[in-house]
């Protein structure tokens, strides 16, 4: 498979590569890769997770399962102190904006009377940004919670325990990879770089 040369490529990583056959595309968002993957022209194709890029700017791959791309999971911090939840949360948020997450994750501050400890703080994102993401929480040494857990079965814990959360916010990730409309995804195909 010949990868298109990309400027930045640190950039990259966490993001996408498609192999349509006849040609490979270069950075595309998990939500993205879901629209090819389901596409009837397309859907034939292999999708590869640019996990890491090395100093030298090579990237380091990993074929994805396409019927798991646009699956999420949670990481959910658990406290006992509503006081204690909301000042972690802040605390989240301000990190997330002091140092930028490396995939987007969309966190919610909620009480939880069904689940104890009650008071949770949820974490959602893409299954494939969890690496990421755990390297990103030690790096900036969140670790909040009496207790922490990880999983697509603790956002299925969590959507059945929560009806409506006291806090939500969308965290951008490093670079601005918003997810395009699927017609706009269909007509670019043709593009080697697709950000």
């Amino acid at each position: 498979m010949n990868i298109p040369r990309v400027d930045q490529p640190e950039r990259y990583t966490g993001l996408f590569i498609y192999d349509f056959g006849d040609h490979v595309s270069v950075g595309y968002t998990a939500e993205e890769i879901d629209v090819l993957t389901r596409s009837e022209l397309h859907k034939s194709g292999s999708a590869y997770q640019i996990y890491r890029v090395t100093d030298s700017g090579a990237m380091e791959l990993r074929g994805i399962d396409s019927v798991r791309v646009g699956a999420q999971e949670a990481m959910l911090f658990q406290f006992h102190d509503p006081a204690d939840a909301a000042a972690a949360f802040d605390d989240l948020v301000r990190l997330a904006h002091s140092d930028p997450l490396p995939t987007p994750v969309h966190a919610e501050r909620a009480t939880a009377e069904s689940m104890t400890p009650p008071q949770v703080i949820a974490l959602i994102y893409s299954i494939y940004g969890a690496d990421a993401l755990g390297r990103w929480l030690q790096g900036v040494g969140f670790g909040a919670g009496e207790e922490v857990s990880v999983g697509a079965d603790r956002l299925v814990d969590y959507r059945q325990a929560v009806a409506a959360p006291d806090e939500s916010v969308e965290l951008a990730a490093h670079f601005d990879y918003r997810s395009r409309s699927p017609a706009e995804i269909l007509a670019t195909v043709h593009r080697a770089v697709q950000r």
